[in-house]
């Protein structure tokens, strides 16, 4: 198999980038490949919306000085005004390809407030704007002959030369058959998403592996910031994989935060109390935790309007409903989870990594955007304007397919029974009891041995040439899980020395 362009994820980064790109060049021949269906995306699943400014009483400048605020200045401020000067653009850009939003009564779209912004500037459909957005982008993508979407296709590695110096597309495994399949590509872009199944509480689907920046990162990419996980303050507090996100929009629209003697603890945190930035919520509710030695606080709705709630909220409506939750009665329960990836594969403006023809957009990416911590609603957003970026940079190569490449055959077999789901359940423990929202020294060491004794084994169990979906997914959260630890610790040193 091969093509121009193959794109690793089928995302708003990866469904917008093809889009964009075979608009420009119609002879460009574009293969998506998507580990899964879309409901295991976290575009699919995402609820909230896009952060655009559009009224006239807000400006680029707050926005930007929102998301600075957020990302302790640790942000990329060249990038964080690309990024936001691009958002109306690209919000009519996302309309015309037939996405719809919620509208007031007067027919200008209806802006809703999240933590960390000043203004209300969520551009939102109801709470499954992710849901809406990935039809759109779907529905626009099979319209051209030249997009070729292929799902329940695993990316096992990057095809690279003996040199290492460029990426040639990449090893597939097809799930069902289970068979390799070589995909060759004049350029590959990775935008597979992000590692929540790293940890034990996460809002991020199953799929959540860290596929895209484990191969990366094998293939020689650089990768940066990967010690900023950003944790959601208000998952649903139950025994789920993934746990359910209750958007901050209902935060936006008057929900408390009360520990469990109905206090509501954020008013002595932070001035803006529930509509603080996620960093800053999630810490206080860890401390009510230890405090009250709970596993959750709450989530108090019980003020607010319920019809109009309903309407506001109705697939978070309908989840609650499944676990005997009504928010005009109950308290609910919620407690902070692992939910985005703040850093990831290095990339430039353009969207390049320092490999030769491997690029990358979205959650995989770190373009600078974040810092420290994402500002609510800031992804979709900056997806949506480096798949941009990127597209334009690969339309202006001229086009070649390359040669396809002898699929590699092995009669080898895996030697002994390796109980994956064990070590599986060995890195979330160490990663979300040692790694988690607070980073110390001691701990993090002590998780950094485990995991290298961890990955030691594995890869002495184990045979390359023969192996698994699963066995890589099992790499490649060993292969996260190390670099997140590595990061966490060069960044806690470097404080100490500071």
């Amino acid at each position: 198999m091969n093509t121009n362009t193959l794109v690793i994820g089928s995302g708003i980064a990866g469904l917008s980038l093809a889009i964009k790109l075979a608009e420009k060049q119609s002879k460009h021949k574009i293969i998506i490949v998507s580990k899964s269906d879309k409901s295991e995306s976290n575009t699919y699943n995402a609820q909230g919306g896009m952060a655009v400014v559009l009224d006239h009483s807000d400006s680029f400048e707050n926005h930007i000085n929102d998301t600075l605020v957020a990302g302790h200045f640790l942000n990329d401020k060249a990038i964080v005004e690309l990024v936001i000067q691009s958002a109306p653009e690209r919000l009519a850009e996302l309309i015309a390809w037939g996405a719809n939003f919620d509208v007031k009564d007067s027919g200008q779209l209806d802006l809703g407030l999240e933590g960390g912004h000043s203004k209300n500037r969520i551009v939102h459909h109801k709470d499954k704007s992710g849901k809406e957005i990935y039809r759109a982008l779907a529905e626009k993508a099979a319209s051209f002959d030249n997009i070729k979407i292929l799902e329940n296709l695993f990316i096992a590695d990057l095809l690279m030369p003996e040199s290492k110096d460029s990426c040639l597309g990449a090893i597939a495994i097809e799930k069902k058959s289970r068979r390799f399949i070589n995909i060759a590509a004049q350029n590959t872009v990775i935008a597979s998403g992000g590692i929540g199944q790293v940890f034990q509480h996460t809002t991020n689907p199953r799929s959540a592996t860290g596929d895209g920046i484990a191969i990366a990162a094998r293939a020689g990419a650089y990768l940066a910031d990967m010690n900023f996980v950003q944790f959601h303050p208000t998952a649903l507090y139950c025994n789920e994989n993934p746990t359910f996100l209750i958007s901050e929009a209902t935060r936006g629209f008057g929900a408390y935060l009360v520990n469990d003697k109905g206090e509501r603890f954020m008013k002595n945190v932070d001035p803006r109390m529930e509509l603080a930035t996620r960093d800053v919520v999630s810490d206080a509710i860890l401390e009510q935790m230890t405090i009250g030695q709970t596993d959750h606080v709450f989530l108090d709705c019980r003020h607010l309007d319920a019809v109009q709630f309903k309407k506001s909220f109705p697939v978070i409506h309908q989840r609650l409903e499944t676990q005997k939750i009504n928010p005009q009665y109950d308290l609910i329960p919620v407690a902070p989870a692992a939910h985005y990836l703040c850093g990831g594969i290095a990339v430039d403006t353009k969207g390049r990594t320092n490999v030769k023809n491997l690029y990358s957009c979205g959650e995989s990416s770190r373009t600078g955007l974040h810092g420290a911590n994402r500002l609510a609603s800031n992804s979709l957003l900056e997806a949506l304007v480096f798949a941009d970026q990127v597209a334009n940079e690969l339309a202006g190569i001229p086009g070649t397919i390359p040669t396809e490449v002898e699929i590699r055959q092995t009669n080898e077999k895996q030697t002994g029974v390796i109980d994956y789901a064990k070590i599986i359940q060995q890195v979330k423990w160490l990663m979300t009891n040692r790694v988690g929202i607070k980073k110390d020294i001691e701990p993090l060491q002590q998780a950094q041995t485990e995991i290298n004794e961890l990955k030691q084994v594995f890869l002495e169990q184990t045979n390359t040439l023969n192996a698994s979906i699963l066995f890589y997914e099992t790499w490649n959260l060993i292969t996260v899980a190390g670099v997140i630890i590595e990061h966490s610790l060069e960044a806690k040193k470097d404080l100490v020395v500071g």
